[in-house]
């Protein structure tokens, strides 16, 4: 998979057209725990572009809506949300699954890092997923971050959202 990280193209894209695709391939798996899955746009303008290997970002962002639904609680949500803070494009993916105890928070983007209470759920996955995330948005000059308790937190649910920036592509001539 580092492969690929050797070139990365660079061409300007729209954030929705990614956001979109990523939920679509994982909208079967959240039917099948009921989990709703949300995207909202709330850029200043459907103009506003990102910058960099769509693929990959996708990749990056198809790889925090599938970790939302695979270990997230039935009838939960997930919330996929775009804005713009500055000149930065953010990409949000939220949940009210089981988050991520406060004392595991600094391992997170470590290779093979499974968190302690996700390890009991579900057995599969290499805990490879949130490092590789985060070399493709340190290839594109971003930033990755996440809080656990996320805002969607309920009693027993504490979830977490995890926030992507980007440079802002501005095509103001």
């Amino acid at each position: 998979q580092m492969k690929m990280m050797d070139e990365i193209s660079i061409e300007e894209f729209d954030p929705e057209e990614i956001c979109i695709s990523a939920i679509n391939r994982h909208e079967p798996f959240a039917k099948n725990k009921s989990i709703e899955i949300k995207y909202i746009d709330e850029r200043k303008s459907k103009a506003l572009k990102a910058r960099g290997d769509k693929f990959l970002i996708m990749i990056a962002v198809s790889n925090l809506i599938g970790n939302a639904v695979k270990y997230g609680f039935e009838n939960g949500i997930v919330e996929v949300k775009v804005y713009e803070v500055e000149n930065n494009l953010i990409f949000e993916v939220c949940d009210n699954g089981p988050g991520i105890p406060e004392k595991e928070q600094k391992n997170i983007f470590q290779d093979f890092f499974r968190a302690s209470n996700i390890r009991k759920m579900v057995s599969e996955g290499a805990g490879l997923g949130l490092s590789f995330v985060k070399q493709i948005i340190d290839k594109h000059n971003g930033k990755i971050n996440f809080k656990s308790p996320s805002r969607l937190q309920e009693i027993g649910k504490p979830g977490t959202c995890f926030k992507i920036s980007l440079p802002i592509v501005t095509n103001i001539l």
